[in-house]
């Protein structure tokens, strides 16, 4: 029969080093893993993102806990989305303070209210998406075109930009035609037409391919 030597204290003091050492690496590697997919709270696959012609990030809405976050082309956070009670909330730092607010009021109905009163009212008039200004005054109306594609025009009835599906993703095109940028994620065609308009905010933007 062989005699099994036993480990000396010293050396079970070394095992035990060994594993709690071996332990922190694999919590330190998970916790590198987690901020490179994000900021905390974020997931990683964007619900919704808006890249340029070249196919570069310029605008990414992610999901997080109760809400969504919008990200700049450089991934900062420059804000978080959440509705409550109805209404669309934007806060920065976890503070509201002015932000931008929305109701949403049917499936295609948006009031969208920026500090200092000005409101932009979204709704689906005659078949079309009308945005018009607070008096309810048309800004720019979205008709569908064909089964994939939709056409985004200003006040006086001049096409400002157009959006289609191909590819598994929605390609935006502005008035003559060129492509200027693609939509991935879950957002309509018809909101990646109305999102060309300049007049718009990121924040309102965000809003408006998200909700």
């Amino acid at each position: 029969m062989v005699a099994t030597a036993s480990k000396s204290p010293k050396a079970k003091s070394r095992a035990h080093v060994r594993v709690w050492w071996a332990m922190l690496l694999v919590a330190a590697v998970s916790a590198g893993c987690t901020r490179r997919g994000g900021e905390a709270g974020t997931s990683g696959a964007p619900v919704v993102e808006i890249r340029d012609a070249d196919g570069q990030p310029t605008l990414s809405v992610r999901r997080i806990d109760g809400g969504l976050r919008w990200l700049d082309l450089a991934g900062h956070t420059q804000g978080d989305l959440f509705a409550k009670d109805g209404r669309i909330v934007t806060t920065r730092g976890g503070q509201e303070g002015e932000a931008l607010t929305a109701d949403k009021e049917a499936v295609d109905a948006l009031a969208i209210r920026r500090p200092g009163g000005h409101r932009l009212l979204l709704a689906r008039v005659g078949g079309a998406l009308r945005l018009g200004d607070g008096a309810g005054i048309p800004v720019a109306r979205i008709r569908a075109e064909g089964d994939n594609g939709a056409v985004a025009y200003d006040a006086g009835g001049l096409i400002v930009a157009s959006a289609r599906s191909a590819g598994g993703r929605i390609v935006l095109s502005d008035s003559a035609g060129h492509t200027t940028g693609f939509v991935t994620g879950s957002a309509s065609v018809e909101r990646a037409a109305l999102i060309m308009l300049g007049m718009l905010l990121p924040a309102e933007r965000a809003i408006l391919l998200a909700y």
